[in-house]
């Protein structure tokens, strides 16, 4: 594991609180936005029926993650807030882990054992083990936490978009704090985890970073931006909600634009890429369906459609078996496609 360059701290920061708001139990439940992220298009209702099959899933979740290890999918829920842990097989719920506030989104640390929760209206991040849910540390973030990225030597990245920062934590301690594009709402990491971006979906922006916190340049991006992966290698793809495009961001001596690929009409949102079978999928909360686009060179080239539940606001994909997991945001249950 290569050695951590010194990181610069910009301010003190208070690092550690107590975990006690934080138990696991059995249920289920949904989750909420901890700052006026960018929004994903008010969906009509279902005319068509979804593709695949659609199990219940109460909580209305907003953001799910496959951990393939465990063959499980965890969703951040609300209502109770928390994380339910759902079998990637059956799409049956395991485990419901109440948090002190909805997760915005969810993500696997880069060793992927764990599961990263940014709290953003209790301010927190907290990382759970998989498939316990067993709180192993959480910290106090200096803004509300929208998203969260483990890159290289155990560092997490932590975009804060209510105050425009990243924050870089190991081991629940705040090392460092960098400014970032206003409304830093969303991370991504290269694949060795040495090179992370940070979208700001206010500025239109996204800004590349070592692992160690150091700036590497930035590009301005799409019409309104909400949602960045990686291809695990040097490419990143930019779900431009109000532009209806998939934005590629390519990392050389500094980020740059190489394609803009337009969705269907129905306002791309949720972003879920199997690099494996290399598919990008995309959901159009606009319209109820999920869009795929295969990986070419640089660009996407778009696929196939599916109709899904209502709100299709999160996705996930299993690479060990190219499952898709669709999420509604308004109570329609969680959708199991196999492509």
């Amino acid at each position: 594991m290569p050695a951590v360059p010194p990181l610069r701290l910009r301010a003190p920061i208070l690092l550690a609180v107590t975990v006690g708001a934080v138990m696991t139990v059995n249920g289920c439940g949904g989750p909420a936005s901890g700052t006026d992220l960018p929004r994903a298009a008010v969906a009509p209702a279902v005319t068509r029926t979804p593709a695949g099959t659609v199990v219940s899933l109460p909580g209305d979740p907003g953001s799910l993650v496959v951990d393939t290890h465990d063959g499980l999918v965890a969703a951040g829920v609300r209502d109770p807030s928390g994380v339910a842990l759902i079998s990637t097989r059956t799409g049956r719920e395991e485990k419901m882990i109440r948090l002190a506030a909805a997760p915005v989104r969810l993500a696997l640390t880069h060793s992927q054992q764990s599961l990263l929760a940014p709290l953003g209206k209790a301010g927190l991040l907290v990382q759970l083990g998989l498939p316990s849910g067993q709180v192993q540390w959480q910290a106090k973030l200096p803004g509300q936490p929208d998203d969260a990225v483990g890159a290289s030597a155990g560092t997490v990245f932590v975009s804060n978009g209510s105050s425009s920062t990243v924050s870089l934590v190991q081991n629940g301690v705040i090392v460092a704090d960098e400014p970032a594009p206003r409304h830093a709402s969303a991370v991504a990491t290269s694949a060795n985890g040495t090179e992370v971006v940070v979208l700001g979906t206010r500025a239109r922006r996204l800004e590349a970073f070592s692992f160690s916190g150091r700036s590497l340049g930035s590009t301005p991006v799409g019409v309104g931006p909400t949602h960045v992966v990686a291809n695990g290698r040097d490419l990143f793809y930019v779900a431009d909600t109000e532009g209806n495009a998939i934005d590629v961001i390519q990392l050389g001596a500094g980020p740059k634009q190489v394609a803009t690929v337009a969705t269907r009409p129905g306002a791309p949102y949720g972003l879920a890429l199997d690099q494996t079978r290399r598919v990008l999928y995309v959901t159009l909360t606009a319209s109820n369906e999920l869009e795929s686009f295969r990986l070419t060179g640089t660009t996407v080239v778009p696929d196939r459609v599916w109709p899904t539940v209502r709100q299709p606001d999160a996705v996930a994909v299993d690479p060990a078996t190219g499952r898709v997991f669709v999420a509604s945001r308004t109570g329609g249950g969680l959708e199991l496609i196999d492509p």
